[in-house]
């Protein structure tokens, strides 16, 4: 099944979207449009998880890795920043917190430095 999407949002200067344009209350209005969807369209979760994964298999790997950097050093002065931040994470990765990804990351990457292992993820 192939999804077609409205990118109905206006874009930053960087390419992607400008959260900060978009108001919460708007943001909380789509989320209570989906839920009211959900009894009508009853694969509404597959199609948007595919999504998700769509955008982030799409999105460069080093802007993917600097855009992390720069929202953990934003919000690393905010105890609920944070939260919510390893929450959305943990949500994404079933399960996996921000911490233990970023432990994983350094164990592989200095196992690869160190000449033991290939580094072969894609």
């Amino acid at each position: 099944m192939q999804l077609t999407i409205c990118r109905c949002f206006k874009k930053s200067q960087e390419g992607g979207v400008n959260i900060e344009a978009i108001a919460n209350d708007k943001i909380l209005g789509l989320l209570e449009e989906m839920e009211n969807l959900e009894h009508k369209v009853p694969n509404l979760a597959s199609f948007f998880s595919e999504i998700i994964k769509d955008e982030i298999d799409a999105n460069d790997q080093q802007k993917l890795y600097n855009g992390i950097k720069r929202t953990i050093k934003k919000y690393s002065q905010e105890k609920r920043g944070i939260e919510a931040l390893n929450e959305f994470v943990s949500v994404l990765c079933g399960g996996a917190t921000l911490y233990e990804l970023l432990q994983i990351t350094i164990d592989e990457a200095k196992i690869n430095y160190e000449g033991k292992i290939q580094f072969n993820r894609v």
